[in-house]
């Protein structure tokens, strides 16, 4: 008995040895080192019952367990059924224990299994879990997996609700979840899956459900699939969320858009037609007046409404009801410019690259250079001379655009001060260039040529025209 001892010692199993009297005749070396008590701590088990379980309810219940156990035990083969306890040790740190043993010759051979770490990691496996079931609910977000070689589907609670669909009626296959795809939607579904399995490439796809009431769930979902070592597909896994409230926002603010671009193109529409209108009216009252200073006055203001006048004509039509092609816009224009003056002899020219302004822009640009060409029309090229008028704008690196409006006719007189410009034209020109924040070059050199420099941010509204025309 002494060897047998010594090998129950040595033991890497936390073992004991109870008398039927209550009396422990042997606690191992690996018992000791789990509890923390020495034999003369725990002589009977009397005092294991008071150390180990110092709250009397749970040692009430624990010693009427173990009772029961061990009188099955010995009413039977004599094996101490397992069983799961609190035990309190030493040092007043609480272990979770498996106790089991077996009766022999009068003694209860007692072992105990610390299962301490498995329980703390089962625990906090449970707590993750709920956590991922909580954020699962809250971002309507389920799993699937769905195993390639079984055919077996495996859906979470998460997109059992999401699918509304019931797990006693649900098959769990592949084909039953494709029939939960709306009809619409599901070749698209099917092919974009059969695509990522061959292609061993994620899939990433927003469908629809038609739920059995005929109501439609927009559903986003992301999978992949995995593979073993010879390329062989094992099974697939992802996940499904539910945005249909996104895709009903998404589908408020679209037809909103929509509304108001129809708003804004019929706005357009109206301010052309009524700048038309005023165009036509000042036009018929111009070939009315005798007076030909006074006449050019009116086909000047005439010019100016034109101006503004394609720029809504363009927005109007344009896919783009912020921005116009400033390109197209500066042809347009150049060409109604030309035939109002109906110069042959001068060619009009509009060299740049296709650029995007905001209305903005482009309504001070264009009067600029509406006042800038009809100015080298009638005064550049006197006596039918000949010669060119060349337009552009362009964007540098540094942000910045520069409007330019040249002529190679006869120039400036000698002593010509553009800042004491007594005319509307070119009074509008300063007021605009100064609105616009443009910094204005003049180059005398070959003909004439001005040049403005302005950003992106230069805004002009009607308030601040008028203060400045007041100014002037």
């Amino acid at each position: 008995m002494s060897r047998f001892r010594k090998i129950l010692e040595q033991s890497p199993i936390s073992m004991a040895i109870v008398a039927f009297d209550g009396t422990i005749e042997l606690i191992n070396r690996r018992a000791i080192a789990t509890f923390g008590y020495q034999p003369e701590d725990i002589p009977h088990m009397d005092r294991w019952w008071v150390l180990a379980y110092p709250e009397a309810v749970y040692r009430a219940e624990v010693q009427a367990r173990w009772l029961r156990l061990v009188g099955e035990a010995m009413a039977g083969d004599g094996e101490i059924a397992r069983g799961e306890y609190r035990v309190t040790c030493k040092d007043g740190a609480q272990k979770t224990v498996v106790i089991f043993g077996v009766l022999l010759s009068g003694k209860a051979f007692v072992m105990f299994e610390n299962i301490t770490a498995r329980k703390v990691a089962e625990e906090a496996l449970r707590e993750s879990e709920a956590q991922l079931r909580e954020a699962q609910d809250i971002a309507r977000l389920g799993r699937w997996e769905l195993d390639l070689v079984s055919g077996h589907l495996a859906w979470s609670d998460g997109i059992f609700a999401l699918f509304e669909a019931n797990r006693a009626e649900f098959a769990a296959s592949y084909q039953d979840f494709l029939a939960l795809v709306h009809p619409d939607d599901r070749a698209l579904v099917d092919q974009t899956y059969r695509d990522s399995v061959a292609q061993k490439a994620p899939y990433d796809i927003e469908h629809r459900l038609l739920l059995p009431d005929g109501r439609v769930k927009w559903v986003s979902e992301i999978g992949r699939t995995i593979y073993s070592g010879t390329g062989a597909p094992l099974r697939s896994v992802g996940t499904v969320q539910d945005i249909t409230e996104r895709k009903v926002a998404q589908e408020r603010i679209s037809r909103a858009l929509q509304e108001k671009e129809v708003l804004l193109r019929e706005i357009h529409h109206r301010v052309k037609n009524n700048l038309q209108i005023i165009h036509s009216l000042l036009n018929l009252q111009a070939k009315g007046i005798a007076d030909s200073a006074v006449r050019a006055l009116f086909e000047e203001s005439r010019d100016r409404v034109n101006a503004m006048a394609l720029i809504h004509a363009r927005l109007y039509r344009s896919d783009d009801l912020a921005h116009i092609d400033f390109r197209e816009y500066l042809q347009s224009l150049v060409k109604s410019i030309a035939a109002t003056y109906n110069r042959c002899d001068v060619r009009l020219t509009v060299q740049m690259a296709p650029l995007l302004f905001d209305v903005n822009l482009g309504i001070p640009c264009g009067l600029i250079v509406n006042e800038l060409v009809a100015n080298s029309l009638r005064h550049a090229f006197p006596e039918g001379r000949r010669g060119t008028v060349r337009v552009g704008v362009g964007r540098a690196d540094d942000g910045c655009y520069r409007l330019k409006v040249a002529d190679d006719g006869i120039g400036l007189p000698a002593n010509f001060d553009l800042s004491a410009g007594s005319s509307m034209g070119l009074k509008l020109v300063q007021i605009l260039a100064g609105q616009l924040g443009a910094v204005m070059t003049l180059d005398t050199t070959a003909g004439t040529s001005l040049c403005f420099a302005f950003t992106a941010a230069a805004q002009l509204t009607t308030d601040k025209l008028d203060a400045a025309v007041e100014q002037k």
